[in-house]
C-alpha cells in the first residue's frame, strides 16, 4: 500500500502515543457498545415489560447502528490526526530535508491509519456480537451480523481515509473533522431532496448507508442505491481524497 515497514510502524506508533486520541477512539467504539448494553440491560431489569431484552438480534442491531456513527467519527479523528501530525510537529520538514520521498511519507500513513482503526473496530464488533449472543434476546442471524459488521468496518475505514486525504489540503485537524462531519450530515439532508433525482446516487452517505442492512420496520431509504453502485461511489470519494492528499504533500513547501 506504500511506505516501508519501518515508516508504517512509525506512523502507528505516533498515533498510539497520542493518549487523548486513543482514549476518545476507545470510548467511541468499545465504550459505546458497553454503555449501550449496560443501559438497556438495566432498563430491562427494572421494567421487562416496557423495555425489551438487551441482547439478541434487536440488541445487536442497536449496537451496530450505534457503532456505524460513533466508530465512524473515531475514523475521522484518527485519519485527520495522521494527516496533519507531521506538519504540525515539524517532522515533515525534517524528513523532507533528509531526502525522504514525499510520496512514501504520505503512503505510509494509509496502512498506519488502518492498523489503528481496524483492530479497534473489530474489538468493538466482537463485543457487540458477544453481548447479543450472551444476553437474553431473540436468535441472532449470522448473515445479518456479518453484513452489519462489514458495514461498520467499511464506514470506519472510509471515514479514516477521507480524513487522511483531506487533512493535508485543509491543514487543521479540528477543521477537517468538523467539515467532514458536517458534510456527512449535509449529504444525508440532500438525500431527501427529490428534485436532485439520480444525482443523489453520487452522495457519499447514499453509498455508505446502503451497506448497512435496514432494520425491520425501518423507513425505506430515500435513495435506492445498488450495492455495486454504492461501492463504486464510496471508492471514488476515497480515491479522490487520497489523490488530493498525495498532491498536496508533493507540492507543499517543506
Amino acid at each position: 500500500m506504500g511506505g516501508s515497514p519501518a515508516m508504517v510502524g512509525a506512523e502507528v506508533t505516533k498515533l498510539r502515543r497520542r493518549r487523548s486520541l486513543m482514549a476518545v477512539s476507545v470510548a467511541l467504539t468499545v465504550g459505546g457498545v458497553v454503555m449501550l448494553y449496560l443501559v438497556t440491560g438495566l432498563q430491562h431489569l427494572g421494567d421487562p415489560v416496557r423495555h425489551p431484552a438487551p441482547g439478541g438480534s434487536a440488541g445487536l442491531d442497536h449496537a451496530e447502528q450505534l457503532l456505524f456513527y460513533l466508530a465512524g467519527f473515531a475514523g475521522l479523528s484518527v485519519g485527520a490526526t495522521a494527516g496533519t501530525a507531521d506538519e504540525d510537529s515539524g517532522v515533515f520538514r525534517d524528513a523532507v530535508s533528509t531526502g525522504r520521498c514525499r510520496w512514501a511519507l504520505f503512503a505510509a500513513r494509509i496502512p498506519g491509519v488502518l492498523a489503528v482503526l481496524v483492530p479497534l473496530t473489530l474489538l468493538a464488533l466482537a463485543i457487540a456480537i458477544g453481548g447479543a449472543l450472551l444476553l437474553p434476546g431473540t436468535t441472532v442471524s449470522a448473515v445479518v451480523a456479518a453484513q452489519e459488521s462489514a458495514a461498520v468496518l467499511a464506514v470506519v475505514v472510509v471515514n479514516g481515509l477521507l480524513a487522511l486525504g483531506l487533512a493535508p489540503l485543509i491543514g487543521a485537524r479540528g477543521l477537517v473533522i468538523g467539515l467532514l462531519a458536517g458534510a456527512m450530515q449535509l449529504s444525508r439532508m440532500l438525500e431527501q431532496a427529490g428534485a436532485l433525482g439520480r444525482v443523489r446516487l453520487l452522495l457519499p452517505t447514499a453509498g455508505l448507508d446502503r451497506l448497512l442492512p435496514l432494520s425491520p420496520g425501518s423507513q425505506p431509504r430515500p435513495v435506492a442505491v445498488g450495492v455495486t453502485v454504492a461501492l463504486v461511489v464510496v471508492t471514488g470519494w476515497v480515491l479522490a481524497a487520497l489523490v488530493g492528499g498525495f498532491w498536496r504533500t508533493q507540492t507543499r513547501a517543506a
